[in-house]
């Protein structure tokens, strides 16, 4: 299809109100009303594509007669008409009138009226005054001001030029159709996206380089290129900003397309059918001019190889990018470069190479800056929605929260290179982000630390590292390994306080010593406190690395992928432990170089792994025999361990490579009382699992511990011939006399000491086991079974089950409202319904965590009674307490919009209105709320009107209620006036006063007073009758709350319903909603009303619970 470009004329009519009609010249079937002027020209250039593609090619210059056009203002003055004269004078009026050359003539239109008129060797304006006036007079618009009103409504009429490139049929393109032959499938429309249909993500600061781009793809002698920068670069942001910008470029014509090797080759499977393909690719390529996106360069080399094909799918397309044939536009880093360059030399040169390099650090804060406030912006609202839209606000970056995401990734994140990775992060940072918020410094952190696995304490300069617990945490893991200990907790104050080297890995440690020692705990356990996961520890046994063909898979393997380079490319933030080092081929030491020195490794394909965030440990025996050999004390030993292992590492290592390590750290042999340490640590976890199992439980007797040791230890090999001792000794036996035993169901074992061995003597578990439990344990066991169940009930709760369903309602349509979006924006309803979608799944979310916690804990509390150590227990099952409350509030909370304000109105007779209000203020300040008491007037005295004018100079509400005053007079509404000084109020009980109300502000206040809606009768003295109060709440402020007045008033205080009776002489308070009475001392009755304020709170949460 042939590509030609159509400048059509266009004029805009600025309707007022902020609507725009727009209409295109000698197209009177294109006509669009938007509120937008770049929407309302897109439309119509749609529009305008859409029918010239459709056109007869003979018919197309009649598209095309204008070539300026220019807007004349009109102005004629209309008489009255004489039988009915409807107006006095002359009536001016004016037209707009839009004016073109028509090869010697000169034409006009006048949208107002819809006529067109041509000028001949006469003056145009005269014939656009004399038609105006004839079309007023023929449609009888000169006697309706209506009709000639209408014809004003215009404010400015506005000339448009709209470029139009439309894929026209060429007569070859009709003869097919009219002969039945369609044209072949297009290749590009199969395996190529058409960027030019799917305008890609905006870029920010690429000026430059796009413009250097679109010269080389777009120059007079166009030419392929290739992009060379650092992965995360920006490499092809670049070339998707190129297509958004295409326009500004001149290069509107020209298709862009993007495919990568693997979508090119994807089902070709039979010999031929990828070149065919590819051959098909360029043809149509080169017929429209296209510029086609490969993707990177070193994918294309190797796409397409196979057994007896050694030429992949980049040397099939070189001769015809050389020859300008295709024009192409790939990719590659600067490692790529260099194993193409010494694969395939020519293949570079058939490519003009364009370096795209790194933004600096104030441009690339400047590009950070650019996409965080464009995606704050709210989304446009559709101008074809009758209601008025409600798309939830989207949340914002503050400026520290910026610092901080620079700083961290400037740090931790030196892997990638900017601003690929920081954008990525931002991107989903601001997606998860609760709408409305502005996220700070905190926020990003926090990510930071779920994405990376890095504790908070390493990554917020604010939080403070702890050493005692940090060594404590080591201590507990590693045994009888203090100076180890000690030189990672300094190693990792270090790094906390920023002094580590830049460019490097995080740490490079060597830890040396005997075997069995606790080196590769300490690996696990380091790998554990700074990835949060002893599985981010990675390990190599380095005596399977003996030879230069061994050491070489580290870095290339099947396809190109390193064993080493792979693992640290899928995870960049782990640990990396090369077991006994010293047995590996010394081309491994070269490597070891480039890793300590440069922090990268660049594998077979040209691909980087950055190890600058992962922590490099080695671990080695160098030493450790002539060091357990030496007849010194151990105390000396200790002294001498450092000097002794360094020494021999200096005779071992290179100077270069010893340079580069961080630490030394030597580990000692592990002496009795170490082992009976261990021993006892090991006898622990092997009484856990049993107890586990729910089958067994065995009890070690006195000296068992000091035997295991005994037999376990041999000091040249540490702590592994324990493991061997006790599987030898204790679990086989163990395991044997337990299948042997009559026992029916759990068994107890007790283990005792006997002579050199061990003796075993098992028993029925049964009630005898019950009876000897701890009563403490059995109670925690007993209240984490109720509160198990209580969480299994609510779970299967109506409560729950609605929310279930409710979840899956609004699941539905938000997805039919994301369809809906994309065609023109959201309703109120809909936008209101994915607002409350992620509030439904954070409850129900909340009541999934808090059975399986419950569950956990049910098993860790019958553990306990089998044996296991309890000490964490209370503090878990406080937790679940909290969790399960937490749980309770969320699910209750979803009945309010909004939880933290809310107001009493208290309507009813001066006296009890007044006890109430002072009882209800001190209770609710008692729990931590903020009070404000509202007073309504039917009217003012001149002394009250005064006191409120001296308030308003100092008080918001009180200026607001001088504002409102006499319209609220003038209404017949009480006024609402704010009570600044209430000891004052409450002694004079001001008389008029038809309500009072209470704003009521903090944490669940609204759900806390929401359940005092009703009426409260009030005892005041002994043998009176009570007095009514009716008690309302709302969710907006008292100055906009309207008082029941006159039969609705006395409705109201009529109703049957009690909530709560209050006798002052008694100095008793029932409430009958929960069938209590609470009695209080003294004369206030606060502490009654307070009590029962939370009882019946507590009371509608719990209630959620029942089936």
């Amino acid at each position: 299809m042939a590509l030609i470009s159509f400048r059509i004329p266009a004029f805009i009519q600025d309707l007022g109100g902020g609507l725009l009609l727009g209409e295109a010249l000698f197209f009177p079937e294109v006509t669009r009303l938007s509120d937008s002027r770049p929407r309302l020209t897109s439309t119509l250039g749609a529009n305008l594509r859409r029918i010239l593609e459709q056109e007869l090619l003979l018919d197309l210059h009649r598209r095309r007669q204008a070539a300026r056009v220019d807007v004349r203002t009109i102005s004629i003055e209309l008489d009255a008409p004489r039988e009915l004269p409807l107006w006095a004078g002359r009536l001016p009026l004016k037209f707009h009138a839009l004016c073109w050359k028509q090869g010697d003539a000169e034409a006009a239109r006048v949208p107002a009226l819809s006529i067109e008129v041509l000028a001949t060797g006469q003056n145009l304006e005269k014939l656009l005054v004399s038609s105006i006036r004839a079309t007023l007079t023929r449609r009888g618009m000169a006697q309706s001001l209506r009709e000639l009103a209408f014809t004003q409504r215009v404010e400015s009429v506005t000339p448009e030029n709209i470029s139009v490139v439309p894929q026209l049929r060429s007569p070859r393109d009709i003869a097919r159709e009219e002969e039945g032959t369609a044209e072949p499938p297009s290749v590009l429309a199969e395996v190529c996206t058409d960027l030019c249909k799917v305008p890609p993500r905006e870029a920010w600061e690429l000026n430059e380089a796009v413009a250097a781009l679109a010269r080389l793809v777009g120059g007079e002698h166009p030419a392929s290129v290739l992009l060379v920068g650092q992965a995360g670069v920006g490499k092809t942001a670049l070339f998707h900003q190129l297509v958004r910008e295409r326009a500004r470029l001149a290069l509107a014509a020209t298709p862009f397309w993007e495919t990568s090797g693997s979508r090119l080759v994807a089902g070709m499977s039979g010999y031929g059918m990828w070149q065919q393909r590819c051959d098909h690719l360029r043809r149509e390529a080169a017929k429209t001019r296209a510029v086609v996106h490969l993707g990177s360069l070193s994918e294309l080399m190797d796409v397409g190889k196979a057994e007896g094909i050694e030429q992949g799918m980049a040397g099939f397309l070189r001769p015809f990018i050389a020859r300008g044939e295709l024009l192409a536009v790939v990719e590659a880093t600067p490692e790529q470069v260099a194993l193409i360059e010494r694969q395939d030399p020519a293949l570079l040169n058939a490519f003009t190479r364009l370096e795209v390099e790194e933004p600096a650090p104030p441009r690339a804060r400047a590009i950070l800056r650019r996409e965080a406030d464009f995606l704050a912006r709210p989304a446009p609202r559709p101008a074809r929605r009758k209601r008025p839209q409600e798309i939830p606000e989207p949340c914002s970056l503050a400026d520290d929260g910026l610092d901080k995401l620079e700083r961290l990734h400037r740090r931790f994140a030196s892997y990638s290179a900017w601003p690929g990775r920081p954008l990525r992060f931002l991107r989903n940072l601001m997606r998860d982000g609760t709408p409305g918020s502005t996220l700070a410094a905190r926020d990003v952190t926090l990510a930071f630390a779920r994405e990376s696995g890095l504790p908070l304490s390493m990554l917020d300069e604010d939080a403070e590292l702890k050493l005692e617990e940090v060594q404590q945490f080591f201590s507990e893991r590693v045994l009888a390994q203090d100076r180890a200990v000690e030189l990672v907790v300094d190693l990792l104050a270090t790094f906390k306080a920023g002094l580590s080297r830049p460019g490097r890995p995080l740490a490079s440690l060597l830890f040396i010593g005997p075997t069995g020692v606790g080196k590769t705990e300490m690996a696990r356990s380091l790998a554990e406190y700074l990835f949060s996961s002893r599985s981010r520890l990675t390990r190599f046994d380095m005596s399977e690395y003996a030879d230069p063909a061994s050491v070489q898979r580290l870095i290339s393997g099947l396809g190109g992928e390193g064993l080493l380079t792979a693992r640290v490319r899928e995870q960049p933030f782990a640990v990396i432990l090369f077991d006994e080092f010293e047995k590996a081929d010394s081309s491994f030491f070269d490597l070891l170089l480039q890793v300590l020195g440069e922090g990268r490794l660049t594998d077979a394909r040209g691909r980087v792994a950055d190890f600058t965030t992962s922590v490099i440990i080695m671990t080695s025996n160098l030493g450790a025999q002539g060091f357990m050999q030496g007849n010194l004390g151990f105390g000396t030993r200790r002294k001498k361990a450092e000097a002794h292992f360094t020494t021999e590492v200096r005779n071992f290592l290179r100077p270069e490579l010893l340079n580069r390590l961080d630490r030394i750290v030597p580990f000692m042999p592990l002496d009795a009382a170490a082992i009976e340490r261990v021993a006892a640590r090991e006898l622990e976890l092997a009484q856990r699992r049993a107890a586990a199992s729910g089958r067994l439980e065995f009890l070690a007797a006195p000296g068992v511990v000091e035997l295991l040791a005994k037999l376990g230890w041999q000091e040249k090999y540490g702590a592994r011939p324990l493991k061997r001792a006790m599987e030898r000794h204790l679990l086989v036996p163990l395991a044997v006399a337990v299948n042997e035993s009559s026992a029916q169901g759990p068994v107890r074992a007790e283990i005792s000491v006997k002579g050199d061995g061990l003796a075993m003597e098992i028993h029925a578990a049964g009630r005898e086991r019950g009876k000897r439990a701890d009563l403490a344990r059995t109670a925690l066991a007993q209240e984490s079974m109720d509160l198990r169940r209580s969480a299994q009930q609510l779970l299967k709760s109506p409560v729950v089950r609605d929310l279930t369903s409710e979840i899956y309602n609004l699941e539905r349509a938000a997805r039919q409202a994301q369809r809906r979006r994309r065609k023109g924006g959201l309703t109120s309803e809909e936008a209101a319904n994915l607002k409350r979608l992620p509030r439904c799944k954070e409850a129900l979310g909340r009541v999934d965590s808090l059975q399986e916690d419950a569950r956990r804990l049910e098993s860790r509390a019958l553990l306990a009674s089998f044996g296991r150590p309890s000490g964490s227990l209370d503090d878990a099952l406080a937790r679940l307490r909290q969790d399960f409350d937490r749980a309770l509030l969320g699910l209750y909370h979803l009945h309010f919009e909004q939880v933290e304000y809310g107001c009493l109105a208290l309507n009813g007779e001066r006296p009890a209105m007044l006890a109430l209000a002072q009882a209800y203020i001190a209770a609710l300040r008692e729990r931590g709320f903020e009070v404000t008491l509202y007073r309504y007037a039917q009217e003012l005295s001149r002394q009250e009107f005064k006191r409120l004018e001296l308030d308003a100079t100092h008080n918001a509400q009180a200026r607001r209620a001088r504002v409102e005053y006499h319209r609220r007079v003038q209404l017949g509404a009480a006024l609402c006036l704010p009570v600044l000084d209430e000891d004052r109020f409450f002694d004079e009980s001001p008389e008029g006063m038809p309500a009072l109300a209470l704003e009521v502000l903090g944490e669940n206040a609204l759900p806390l007073i929401q359940l005092e809606k009703g009426k409260h009768l009030l005892l005041l003295e002994q043998g009176t009758k009570p007095l009514a109060c009716h008690v309302d709440v709302i969710d907006v402020s008292p100055m906009d709350y309207l008082l029941p007045r006159g039969e609705a008033r006395e409705k109201l205080l009529a109703q049957d319903y009690i909530r709560r009776k209050y006798d002052l002489p008694l100095r008793k308070l029932l409430d009958l909603r929960l069938g209590r009475v609470w009695a209080w001392p003294g004369r206030d009755m606060q502490m009654a009303l307070g009590q029962a304020l939370a009882e019946s709170f507590s009371h509608a949460l719990k209630a959620q619970v029942a089936p």
